[in-house]
């Protein structure tokens, strides 16, 4: 992955939290330790799951999002707006922006 230092992927959600207060986002090999990529406070918010979700998904997504950049760039089939949002969004995840 070009770019980016992040925790090594993929990261899943769990919900060992005794009370379900918050769900846990780590790598599958840190599972009950302490080396959390993220924690979602549920705060009786009806979408904390599906945010969860979507943080544990952030790195692949990125993987995938780079792979088809440089697809996007070497076939030459998009347009500039395409390719602009998704650098603009790759810079984001970086921590560029």
């Amino acid at each position: 992955m070009s770019g980016i230092k992040a925790t090594p992927g993929p990261w899943v959600v769990n919900d060992t939290h005794p009370t379900r207060a918050c769900l846990y986002i780590s790598s599958p090999d840190d599972l009950h330790k302490t080396g959390d990529v993220a924690t979602v406070y549920c705060a009786g918010t009806p979408s904390y799951e599906q945010d969860a979700h979507l943080i544990a998904a952030a790195r692949e997504l990125y993987e995938a999002m780079d792979l088809a950049l440089t697809d996007l760039h070497v076939c030459g089939n998009v347009t500039p707006e395409t390719c602009n949002l998704f650098e603009k969004v790759m810079a984001k995840a970086r921590g560029e922006s």
